[in-house]
C-alpha cells in the first residue's frame, strides 16, 4: 500500500475493502484520470476500467496486453504498478500524437459545418483537426481561413493561419464555434478591400517585378519605370489612399529626375485617387503595361552582370552602377559576393565599398545580413 501511494498519490481508495480507486494517474508532467473497479465476487481479471479520452489514445490496441496483466497480477495493487509502468513505456517509445478531440466536440463540427457551407470546406482531415475554409469577399476575391484544432478544442482555441497585411486577433471563448471564427474573418476582410483593389490595379496595370507571385498579406510592390529604373512602395493596408513609403532604384542619372519631380509636386497628392493614379499624375509618365510582347519586357527587363539572370531567388536586379556609360545591373548578393573576394574591396560598418565589375568605377553595397 505504501508503494501504491508513493508511485501514484493522486490515485486513492474509493472503498473501504479497497477493490476501487479513483483519481489520477501522473506520467511526467501528465496527469491522466483513471477509475478502477474490481467486483468482489468476479476477481481482478474481471476488473473494470474507465478512463479519460488522452488515457484510451495512449492505450490504443494494447487492450489484450491490460486484460493479460489484470489476469497475472496477484491484487489491485501490484496491477496498478504494473500499469503504471506499462503507460509509461508506451509513453516514452510512441511518438508523441496529439489525441482528436473527444467524441462529443464532433456533433458540434456536424453543426458548425451546417451554419458555415459546406460547399465553402476546402479541406478536412479525417481527424477533423486542420480545416481550410473559403470566403469571398465582397469583390469576388477568394481568400482561404486555415484552422488546426487542439485535442482540447474548444477549451483551447484554434490556430489561425490567414493571409492578410494585417494581424488576425481571434476573439475565443468556450462556448464559441467555428461559425464564429469565420465571421470574425469575414469582418476582417472588410477592412482592407480598399487596400486590395489598390494592389490588385497595380499588378492588373503595371509591370510588377517583385514579389513574382504576390499574395493577400504583401504590402510591397516593386514596379518598372524603365530600362534599369525602378519603383518600390509599401502601401499602408489600412489607410491605402496615402502616400506610401516609395524608393527608386537605378542609377543616379536615370532616377534624380523622377525624384526631384516627386519631391516639387508631393503637395498634389490626392487620397481619394488610388496610388497609381497620383504617381503617373505627379511623376507625369505612363508605367509599362503587362500587355506589352514577351521581346519588349526581356528588352527592359534588368539582368544580372554578375550572374547573367533577370531573378534570383525571385528578385530583380537592386544594385546600379551609377556610371552613366555603364549603368550594369546586379543582385545585391551577388555584387556582395564579387566585391568580398577582391582585395581592393574594403568595409566600413555596412557598407562595402568597391570597384564595377565592368567600368572599374566606384560602387558600394550593404553587407549581407
Amino acid at each position: 500500500m505504501a508503494a501504491l501511494l508513493s508511485s501514484c498519490p493522486l490515485l486513492l481508495p474509493f472503498s473501504s475493502d479497497k477493490l476501487s480507486y479513483r483519481g489520477y494517474i501522473s506520467i511526467g508532467a501528465q496527469h491522466y484520470r483513471l477509475n478502477i473497479t474490481v467486483p468482489q465476487a468476479l476477481g481482478l481479471k474481471h476488473a473494470r476500467l474507465e478512463c479519460d479520452w488522452n488515457l484510451k489514445q495512449a492505450l490504443h490496441g494494447l487492450e489484450g496486453l491490460i486484460q493479460r496483466k489484470l489476469e497475472q497480477s496477484r491484487d489491485l495493487h501490484t496491477f496498478i504498478l504494473g500499469f503504471k509502468d506499462l503507460l509509461s513505456q508506451v509513453l516514452t517509445s510512441r511518438p508523441f500524437q496529439e489525441p482528436p478531440p473527444p467524441p462529443a466536440v464532433y456533433s458540434q463540427f456536424l453543426d458548425d459545418l451546417d451554419a458555415i457551407g459546406w460547399e465553402r470546406v476546402v479541406h478536412i482531415d479525417p481527424s477533423f483537426r486542420d480545416w481550410k475554409i473559403s470566403s469571398v469577399d465582397s469583390r469576388g476575391r477568394e481568400h482561404i481561413l486555415s484552422l488546426h484544432l487542439s485535442s482540447q478544442h474548444p477549451t483551447i482555441p484554434p490556430i489561425c493561419n490567414v493571409s492578410l497585411p494585417g494581424p488576425f486577433q481571434l476573439q475565443w471563448h468556450i462556448k464559441a464555434s467555428l461559425e464564429d471564427v469565420v465571421g470574425q474573418f469575414e469582418q476582417e476582410l472588410c477592412k482592407y478591400q480598399r487596400f486590395w483593389d489598390t494592389m490588385d490595379q497595380l499588378d492588373r496595370d503595371t509591370l510588377v517585378l517583385e514579389p513574382e507571385r504576390p499574395s493577400r498579406d504583401n504590402t510591397q510592390r516593386r514596379i518598372m519605370i524603365g530600362q534599369s529604373v525602378s519603383l518600390v512602395l509599401v502601401v499602408d493596408p489600412l489607410r491605402p489612399g496615402v502616400f506610401p513609403q516609395c524608393k527608386f532604384l537605378g542609377p543616379d542619372h536615370a532616377v534624380s529626375g523622377h525624384k526631384a519631380r516627386l519631391s516639387e509636386h508631393i503637395e498634389k497628392w490626392e487620397d481619394n485617387h488610388t496610388v497609381l493614379d497620383n504617381f503617373e499624375r505627379i511623376l507625369d509618365i505612363k508605367f509599362p503595361s503587362p500587355s506589352k510582347t514577351s521581346e519588349e519586357v526581356q528588352d527592359m527587363c534588368m539582368e544580372c552582370g554578375i550572374c547573367y539572370m533577370c531573378r534570383l531567388d525571385g528578385a530583380a536586379p537592386e544594385v546600379t552602377c551609377n556610371n552613366p556609360p555603364c549603368s550594369r545591373s546586379f543582385h545585391h548578393a551577388c555584387l556582395f559576393e564579387w566585391l568580398k573576394g577582391l582585395p581592393t574591396s574594403r568595409q566600413s560598418f555596412k557598407m562595402v565599398f568597391g570597384e564595377c565589375p565592368y567600368c572599374g568605377q566606384p560602387i558600394t553595397v550593404t553587407a549581407a545580413t
